[in-house]
């Protein structure tokens, strides 16, 4: 099996602030509340949730938002998370659902503020990072 398509903030950042892309910040609504990347086409669908004990738990719903919001599985979307790692997990979940187009943002919003792109608001690293 050859691994999904990941790259690095630099090789995305044209396509994201152009608007070429869709990018889908996979984070909870809390963090993404908090600040994302500033560029146009951001959709926010979390791909893990909090439970009563604040742990993260799967989304059942992320695939049928992710399809009810993007039906054309031909688009191209970047996902990203924080740091990645959720970002990463639902780039799978999107490719093994048939979306043809899907990209992880390597690093995360994380690693695109450190490149110094622009951001909308103040993203936090969470308290379980």
């Amino acid at each position: 099996m050859s691994s999904l398509p990941s790259k690095a903030p630099a090789e995305l950042k044209d396509d994201l602030t152009s608007g070429q892309v869709h990018f889908l910040d996979v984070r909870t609504e809390d963090e993404y509340g908090g600040g994302t990347i500033d560029v146009p086409n951001v959709t926010n669908i979390p791909v893990k949730l909090r439970d009563a004990n604040g742990a993260r738990i799967d989304n059942q719903d992320f695939l049928s938002s992710v399809e009810t919001q993007f039906p054309d599985k031909e688009i191209p979307i970047v996902t990203s998370c924080y740091g990645g790692g959720r970002g990463s997990a639902a780039c799978q979940l999107l490719h093994s659902a048939g979306y043809k187009n899907v990209t992880n943002l390597l690093g995360g919003i994380d690693a695109w503020e450190k490149e110094g792109f622009a951001i909308k608001g103040d993203v936090a690293a969470p308290a379980d990072h």
